[in-house]
């Protein structure tokens, strides 16, 4: 008698496989996932921004740099959340 496995019973093995790898990459979504690292990078990329700015306001005693007319900055918060 031959001993291996029949061409049936790999073809099943391969489709349960190729099944279970679908829904691993459904539930691990890497689009989502590097969306949201590019986000949360954005994110602090901002606040360093807008504490560097904040910073440099206070060092020039609330005047942003001469020449300019910005009176006013948003708050972190309020471009964060847009």
């Amino acid at each position: 008698m031959r001993k291996g496995f029949t061409l049936i019973e790999i073809l099943i093995v391969v489709g349960v496989m190729a099944i279970l790898a679908a829904i691993v990459i459904i539930a691990i979504n890497p689009a989502r996932q590097f969306a949201q690292a590019r986000n949360t990078q954005r994110r602090s990329d901002v606040v360093a921004i807008l504490d560097a700015v904040h910073q440099r306001m206070v060092d020039n005693a609330g005047s942003f740099a001469e020449g300019t007319t910005c009176d006013a900055l948003p708050s972190s918060a309020s471009i964060i959340t847009s």
